[in-house]
């Protein structure tokens, strides 16, 4: 219950810090980081791949002998994604497996952020991504990761839609930027 009402006073703090004007401070280069992790893992990757791959590290398991770079590095980034992320200890992991699964494949672009103390709300807009395109991007992998993945977003722009707005709150834990797991969408 006070999980809950910490999220809950959260998203209240974070709708009146984004409606006051925003400040100049760059955004956390670790923050930033998470963001651009996310939509390689959401690129680059499959629903049934992500979901494999969440399963390995909840079970525990070995990352079997890859042989496809692409899917290691996912491993990887999802890892990094998820020691960002602040997760409820009761969730079970099914729950917490499915998370990748269920998520439809889709950009996130930072449009906003505002600073208070140890607090970060950050706005973003997230786009849908095709499965025509999800899948070309994957075939292109390799020539995306040579460029170190910079037109991602300008390189599909004209193929994404808008799907919602959403509000992210980060808190600074022991000196590291951690990403609530709770996200408010916004509804125009």
């Amino acid at each position: 219950m006070k999980a809950l009402t910490y999220t809950v006073l959260c998203l209240i703090v974070s709708s009146a810090l984004l409606a006051q004007s925003p400040e100049k401070s760059p955004l956390p280069k670790e923050v930033d980081e998470y963001y651009q992790k996310y939509n390689i893992v959401k690129a680059f990757s499959s629903h049934e791949e992500r979901s494999l791959l969440v399963r390995l590290m909840v079970e525990k398991d070995a990352l079997p002998d890859l042989k496809d770079n692409r899917m290691r590095y996912i491993y990887q980034l999802i890892k990094d994604i998820q020691s960002q992320t602040s997760a409820d200890n009761a969730m079970p992991n099914s729950i917490r497996q499915n998370d990748w699964k269920l998520q439809s494949s889709g950009l996130t672009q930072v449009q906003s952020w505002k600073y208070d103390e140890d607090l970060l709300v950050v706005r973003t807009v997230n786009y849908s991504l095709p499965l025509d395109v999800n899948t070309r991007l994957i075939s292109q992998f390799d020539d995306y990761r040579k460029h170190n993945f910079s037109p991602l977003i300008d390189g599909v722009e004209d193929e994404l839609s808008t799907q919602s707005t959403s509000l992210h709150t980060w808190r600074k834990v022991n000196g590291s930027w951690v990403k609530d797991d709770v996200e408010m969408v916004l509804v125009k």
